[in-house]
Parts: structure tokens; C-alpha cells; sequence
């Protein structure tokens, strides 16, 4: 029988179907990290033993000299022996190292991200947040979507800097861009004014992504794409020098297509973007007509004077 189809399987509802290919997954997963860990623990055996004959051989050098080694003093052996042994110590060491540390999936199967995937984005914003602020600003966010090899339009703050009219300026829409992006995800963010000095755009600003949204901003692009963030990830892992000691992130860390709960979760963020879009667009067709209608009034002249009498 198919270990993905148990009793019953032809009767089931696609949820109850797709429930248990969740659950099998889920178990396959977690045998396979036990299985990495029992492979760590070997491995931390054989380099014990390792280390155990390198001790008694470096002790039996020390007490006996080799015969090659007679005619030479007494203390030039054993400083010999003293630095062959710490190379093989250091050399050891650095394999134990690197040992300790090893990738696991950074996704469930429906797309929600592990712990290591959570831990990983805290390390980059670590790194881009140079003034420690626990905030990123735009301009750091899209630099960062560069080095991943984003395309232009999927790079919202880069892709939407678009001629403005006085008193508004290029980087005004990209802020309301990438502001409205935010929204419509629900990713965590704070808004600012980027020029105290200058008009806000109306329903502008300029959006900082905390930690917890930077984190949810980058799942749904990992899990969404995850050919490109397989590509992506190793870039930036290679840019910034973080986890250097994990070596290359693996392709198959990542899943092997889009889980249909972030397609669902694109699609009801782009519903919001739409409405969002037709309420601005209600707003200012309001705006443009209450404008005009005081145009008008003030061409007429000011109806509360037009009577009175001196």
C-alpha cells in the first residue's frame, strides 16, 4: 500500500487528504533530522577516540624517542612533538566545530518557518541594522533584496520610484508602495516621515520593518520561490560572512515547491491590495471633486457675504 494513502483514502474530502500528506511529511522530516543526529553523535565518537590515540602515541613519543630523532638535543625533540601534537589538536578542533553545525529544513510543510529559518533572519538583521535602531528602513531592505538577486519588480521600493508632482518626490510613491505592500500582509512595521520639512504624501510615509516583520516579509519570499531563495540565501550567507561554519545552505532545505497556504496567503493579501487601491482611488476622486466644488464657490464668491448689507 502507498504510505501516502491509507484506508479509506478514495472516500476522504481533499482536506482530510491533504491533512495526512501533511502529517506524513511532517514524520518523514523529523526522522530524517533523528537520523542527522545519530550521525552527529558518531561522528563525535570516532573524533573522540581520535583524540584519545593521538594522546597516547604523542605520550609514547615523549617518553621514547625515535631513533631517527637521537642525535638531536633533548629539547629541540620534544618541542617538535609538543607542536606537531597542538596542530593535531587545532586541526581536530576545527572539525568538531564544524560538526556541531549542520542545516535542517527552514520550513514546515505549510510554509510556516522553523526555528532555524527564524534564527537565520535575526542574523542578517543583526548585520543590516548597523546602528542597532531594531528597525530597517527601506533603502536597507531593498539593498538586501539585491544581493539575493530579486527582480526589479519584485524589488516593491526600487521598482516604484515614478515622477511626482510638487510638492512630492520620487521616493515618496516608493515609501507608499511599500507601505501599502506592508498592510495588505499584515508584516510588522512602524511609519515615519522621511523629511519633516516636506508635505506628506496623503496615506504615505515611510515604513521600517521591525525584526518579527522583516522575518515574515522574508518567509513568504523563501517559501514562495523557493529556487530563488535557494540562490538568494547562499548569496547573502556569502556577502555578509554570517554562518560560515553551516557551509552552503542545501537545496532541499528548502520545499520543493510553494505550499498551497502561502499561495492562499498571496492571494488574500492581493484581494486587500485591490480594495485598499479602490478606496484611495474613491478617496481622491472625492477629494478632486470637493476641490472643484470650491473652485466654483470661490469664482461665485463667498455665499455667506453675498447679502450683506452695509
Amino acid at each position: 500500500m502507498d504510505p501516502q494513502r491509507p484506508p479509506g483514502w478514495a472516500n476522504a474530502t481533499p482536506a482530510q487528504q491533504q491533512q495526512y500528506i501533511q502529517q506524513y511529511q511532517q514524520q518523514q522530516q523529523q526522522q530524517q533530522q533523528s537520523q542527522q543526529y545519530q550521525q552527529y553523535q558518531q561522528y563525535q565518537q570516532h573524533q573522540q577516540q581520535q583524540q584519545q590515540q593521538q594522546q597516547q602515541q604523542y605520550h609514547q613519543q615523549h617518553n621514547q624517542a625515535p631513533s631517527q630523532q637521537q642525535g638531536q638535543p633533548q629539547q629541540q625533540q620534544q618541542a617538535q612533538q609538543v607542536q606537531q601534537y597542538q596542530q593535531a589538536q587545532q586541526a581536530q578542533l576545527q572539525q568538531q566545530q564544524q560538526a556541531q553545525f549542520f542545516w535542517t529544513p527552514l520550513f514546515k510543510p505549510d510554509g510556516t518557518p522553523e526555528e532555524i529559518f527564524e534564527a537565520l533572519m535575526k542574523a542578517f538583521f543583526a548585520v543590516l541594522d548597523q546602528q542597532n535602531t531594531g528597525y530597517m528602513a527601506p533603502e536597507v531592505l531593498s539593498s538586501f533584496l539585491d544581493v539575493q538577486g530579486f527582480r526589479l519588480n519584485d524589488n516593491i521600493w526600487k521598482s516604484n520610484h515614478r515622477q511626482m508632482p510638487p510638492p512630492f518626490h520620487p521616493v515618496d510613491n516608493a515609501d507608499f508602495e511599500l507601505k501599502t505592500a506592508f498592510e495588505a500582509w499584515y508584516f510588522e512595521h512602524r511609519v515615519v516621515s522621511r523629511a519633516p520639512d516636506r508635505p506628506l504624501l496623503p496615506g504615505g510615509g515611510m515604513p521600517h520593518l521591525t525584526p518579527a516583520g522583516f522575518t515574515s516579509y522574508m518567509a513568504v519570499e523563501s517559501a514562495g520561490d523557493p529556487e530563488l531563495a535557494f540562490r538568494g540565501i547562499n548569496a547573502a550567507l556569502r556577502t555578509y560572512g554570517i554562518w560560515a561554519e553551516m557551509g552552503p545552505l542545501p537545496r532541499e532545505m528548502l520545499p520543493a515547491t510553494m505550499p498551497p497556504q502561502i499561495k492562499a496567503r498571496m492571494d488574500q493579501a492581493a484581494a486587500r491590495s485591490r480594495s485598499a487601491a479602490e478606496q484611495r482611488i474613491a478617496s481622491q476622486q472625492a477629494y478632486e471633486q470637493m476641490a472643484a466644488a470650491r473652485g466654483s464657490q470661490d469664482l461665485a464668491g463667498d455665499p455667506r457675504y453675498a447679502y450683506r448689507r452695509y
